[in-house]
């Protein structure tokens, strides 16, 4: 298929410049979960209580 389906944003951007790989690598990083979501918490909410 394409970038859709990659599993790596190196993958999906393996002939794309320098500068729209770094921009595309920010973009996904911030859209990963954070480490603390883990146990169910996202890092951007806080704690529950």
């Amino acid at each position: 298929m394409g970038a859709a389906t990659a599993d790596d944003a190196g993958d999906a951007l393996a002939g794309a410049p320098p500068e729209l790989r770094t921009l595309a690598e920010e973009i996904l990083a911030e859209l990963r979960p954070a480490p603390s979501a883990a146990d169910g918490q996202s890092a951007r909410l806080g704690p529950r209580g």
